[in-house]
């Protein structure tokens, strides 16, 4: 007896077959590892810094010269924009524009308050000439600094504290751009009434001088003064009101400027107690410090009341403290980025020790005896991007007994890709450090974009052929699938 038929089981699938579905998936994304390491590792990558040398190129491969930075003043635009005066307080906004396509970083704002046009006196040839005069009456200095894109405009709110012992009248309010190193790059003014009680002691300017050594010397040449010595400056004063003025100085000082200079420490001396009689005049004397290191000195000396408010405009006095000491006014790139291979040519300006300048007050008869000579002075320069030191080189400096410094110029190797540049310079005698400077360089958005645009371009090429590989690819393994299942089915 025949067994009944049986239903032919469905035929098992071959190993092979089943693995198909998971090749389908698996090499696709194999390719598109192996095509992202290539990318990222491979000998052909590109960079967002530039190839080689002084240009770069793009996508369609012409060149873009990298733009300078070397003796180019950027081009800034400030404007005020005063909304209130009230209550002591100047407040608004200062708006800054760049206007170039340099990207500029590390910039300040100072402001000053100053006062109505006064009457002074000038002597000339033996005349004596009528001069107007505007004394600073309030200053201020913004510690942070800011940064501007190419062509970008930024708002800064402002805020000037004026005392309310001025004399109701016109007034001017300025406001410099200026560079970590002091450079004014742009300067807005607007004049504002501003209203007070009229008590402000009266300086006479033409009588300032700066007292060392027995002698009395304009406020602002600058005398040498040994370390130690007592200097003072003084002043001519007058309460020109019918009140009894009780007032106490005050002097704040630092190395080379107090407003215009952000690397400058601001120190504020032990004030002294004055009272003028209505209508009474004085020369007032304010101790000028020379216990700091050998440099170049300003103060900036006022009146105030009891509660801080001032009781007159600003003067300044300046001096030398002797012994070694230098300044860099400058050290400029010629790029804002470098790659790996480059020489960065770094031109600037530096001065050896301050008390120097009066040896050679008299250019046809030095003074030996005077200043303090460096003879083993050594320029070192270097360069960074962020924490990252690019490239440094160093080198040495005349001897300020056979010559006088001025401008130099350094070539510094660069090791590694450097973007944002910061130069940074100093001078040494011997161990001693007698002065630095530094100064960050924004590279140009335009520097990043091309050889981006190529990255993403190259991205874009490698993802479509990786696409079209895996439709075709896949198109292959589900027709050969699909024919073995059927062959494996027909049987």
């Amino acid at each position: 007896m025949e067994n009944p038929e049986q239903p032919t089981p469905f035929p098992s699938t071959p190993k092979a077959s089943r693995s198909l579905p998971i090749l389908i998936i698996l090499i696709p994304l194999i390719l598109i590892a192996v095509a992202v390491a290539v990318f990222l590792y491979g000998p052909n990558k590109q960079s967002l810094y530039p190839s080689q040398g002084s240009g770069y190129k793009t996508a369609s491969g012409s060149a873009l010269q990298t733009p300078s930075t070397n003796n180019i003043k950027p081009s800034l635009k400030s404007t005020l924009e005063i909304q209130s005066t009230s209550s002591g307080q100047i407040k608004g906004n200062l708006v800054v524009e760049n206007k170039s396509s340099q990207p500029q970083a590390e910039l300040y704002y100072d402001l000053f308050l100053r006062s109505p046009q006064t009457l002074g006196t000038q002597t000339t040839n033996g005349k004596t000439i009528v001069t107007t005069v505007k004394g600073p009456l309030s200053a201020y200095l913004e510690s942070s600094s800011f940064q501007l894109q190419a062509n970008e405009k930024k708002v800064l709110p402002i805020s000037l504290t004026y005392s309310p012992n001025i004399k109701t009248a016109t007034y001017q309010l300025q406001a410099d751009i200026i560079s970590k190193s002091g450079e004014n790059l742009a300067v807005s003014s607007q004049n504002l009434s501003l209203s007070g009680s009229n008590k402000l002691l009266t300086i006479n300017y033409d009588s300032c001088k700066v007292v060392t050594g027995g002698f009395k010397q304009n406020p602002g040449i600058g005398p040498n003064v040994n370390p130690g010595e007592i200097a003072g400056g003084e002043c001519q004063v007058t309460n020109n009101s019918d009140q009894q003025i009780n007032t106490q100085t005050s002097l704040v000082y630092g190395v080379r400027f107090i407003i215009g200079y952000p690397q400058s420490e601001k120190i504020k001396t032990d004030s002294q107690k004055i009272t003028f009689a209505p209508h009474e005049t004085k020369v007032v004397s304010f101790a000028l410090p020379t216990s700091g290191v050998p440099q170049i000195y300003e103060a900036y000396a006022s009146f105030d009341d009891e509660t801080g408010n001032k009781l007159s405009s600003y003067t300044t006095f300046r001096w030398s403290i002797r012994g070694p000491s230098a300044y860099i006014f400058n050290a400029l790139l010629d790029k804002n980025y470098y790659t790996q291979g480059d020489q960065a040519k770094v031109a600037g300006t530096a001065s050896p020790s301050m008390d120097l300048f009066w040896r050679y007050i008299n250019p046809a008869k030095p003074n030996p005896k005077e200043g303090t000579d460096l003879k083993n002075a050594q320029l070192t320069v270097s360069i960074y991007s962020g924490v990252i030191k690019c490239g440094e080189s160093s080198m040495g400096l005349p001897s300020t007994e056979a010559s006088n410094w001025g401008d130099f110029k350094i070539n510094v190797p660069i090791s590694t890709n450097c973007l944002n540049p910061e130069v940074r310079a100093s001078i040494l005698e011997g161990t001693t450090s007698l002065a630095t400077f530094s100064q960050k360089v924004l590279s140009s958005t335009q520097t990043q974009t091309p050889n981006s645009t190529a990255n993403f371009s190259s991205i874009a090429s490698i993802t479509t052929m990786i696409i079209a590989a895996t439709l075709g690819l896949g198109v292959i393994l589900l027709a050969i699938f699909i024919l073995k299942k059927k062959g494996t089915t027909s049987q």
